[in-house]
C-alpha cells in the first residue's frame, strides 16, 4: 500500500496539469450480504473513512483510501472490518462521479484477509472555496465485492453494499 501511495503522489506532481490535495473524513454504514451456514446472523456495520484526493483539472481524482468498520452479527457479537484501496476516480456530470477502488481488507471473524474492489457512486451535496481551502460535503453509495472463501474452509463472502457520508477539506 506504501508504494501504491508513493506512486500516486509521484504520478500527481509529475503531471502537467495542475493538482489539488483533498482530505475527506467520514462517517459509513457498511451491510454485507453474509449469513455463515443459514445462522440467520443480520451482518451490519459503522466505521470511520479517510480518503485522501488528489484531484486533476479534467474531472479525475487519484486517492488512497481507508475504513474502519465494527461489525455487528445481530446477536451481540462485534468485529473489526479494515480496507485500504487506491482510488480512481472521474466526473461525470458536474457535482458527480464514479470511482473505483481496488485493494484489500482484513476480517477479525476468521482472522483473513483478502481483496476488496468497491464502485462508488459519489455527490456532492454541498461545496464552496475560500481564497487558499475548498470544502465540500459530500454523500457516496456504493457496491462491495470482498470474498476471502478461496483462504479456505473459514474464509467468507463479505461483499454487500455500503452508504457513507464525508466531508472534504482541501486545498
Amino acid at each position: 500500500m506504501k508504494r501504491l501511495m508513493g506512486v500516486l503522489f509521484a504520478a500527481s506532481l509529475a503531471s502537467t496539469v495542475q493538482a489539488s490535495v483533498g482530505f475527506e473524513f467520514g462517517s459509513q454504514f457498511f451491510f454485507p450480504r453474509i449469513d455463515p451456514n443459514g445462522s440467520n446472523e443480520t451482518w451490519n456495520g459503522q466505521g470511520q473513512t479517510l480518503q485522501v484526493n488528489w484531484g486533476l483539472d479534467n474531472g479525475i481524482r487519484l486517492g488512497a483510501y481507508t475504513e474502519s468498520t465494527d461489525l455487528s452479527d445481530g446477536n451481540g457479537n462485534t468485529e473489526n472490518f479494515n480496507v485500504q484501496e487506491i482510488v480512481i476516480g472521474k466526473e461525470v456530470v458536474k457535482n458527480a462521479s464514479v470511482l473505483l477502488k481496488i485493494g484489500s481488507f482484513y476480517e477479525t471473524e476468521n482472522d483473513l484477509g483478502g481483496l476488496c474492489t468497491d464502485l462508488v457512486g459519489s455527490v456532492t451535496l454541498i461545496s464552496g472555496a475560500g481564497d487558499k481551502v475548498t470544502g465540500a460535503i459530500r454523500a457516496n453509495v456504493g457496491g462491495r465485492w470482498a470474498d476471502n472463501t478461496g483462504n479456505g474452509s473459514v474464509g467468507e463472502n463479505w461483499s454487500g453494499y455500503f452508504i457513507n457520508i464525508g466531508v472534504e477539506v482541501g486545498i
